[in-house]
């Protein structure tokens, strides 16, 4: 299973955060996604590794 992971060093409000889960929604149908500035993108890829087991090697 593949996780897209949205990353911002700004806060956001909860509704910032649902809109830009929309868009990701979208973009996972379509294939295409356009990010602001600010914004960075990244897909973990979570193949074999247990529910209770820390994914940490690309957040880092």
């Amino acid at each position: 299973m593949k996780i897209l992971v949205l990353k911002t060093d700004c806060l956001l409000s909860k509704d910032a955060k649902d809109a830009l889960r929309e868009v990701a929604k979208k973009a996972a149908q379509t294939g295409i996604m356009i990010l602001d500035g600010g914004l960075d993108a990244e897909v973990l890829d979570v193949q074999g590794v247990a529910i209770n087991e820390e994914v940490t090697e690309t957040l880092q």
